[in-house]
């Protein structure tokens, strides 16, 4: 469903239901998220940036084990890790339904 956030409509305490029920589909009255969430997105963004910076060295040097076939997987499972929770957390910043 995405992160929503809902601010209110009016100032009026009896405005009724945020949620609409028309021909099957549900219609919630909700605004686009504050620009604060989408600066805790480039924060966490810079974040793994970082993780990824400093944990190169160790994947590339896990990758070349060929002795144990644990320690190039745990090197891939970290780069996958690293590689798709940016485009992960977009999406739940992004998803609509």
């Amino acid at each position: 469903m995405g992160l929503m956030y809902i601010f209110p409509v009016t100032t009026n305490e009896n405005e009724g239901d945020r949620a609409q029920v028309n021909n099957s589909t549900l219609t919630l009255k909700t605004y686009g998220l504050p620009m604060v969430f989408w600066g805790y997105l480039a924060a966490i963004y810079s974040v793994i940036f970082v993780m990824w910076l400093a944990s190169r060295d160790v994947i590339s040097k896990l990758l070349t084990y060929k002795d144990d076939p644990t320690l190039p997987f745990l090197g891939h499972l970290v780069q996958g890790i690293l590689f798709l929770s940016p485009f992960i957390l977009l999406a739940f910043f992004s998803t609509k339904k």
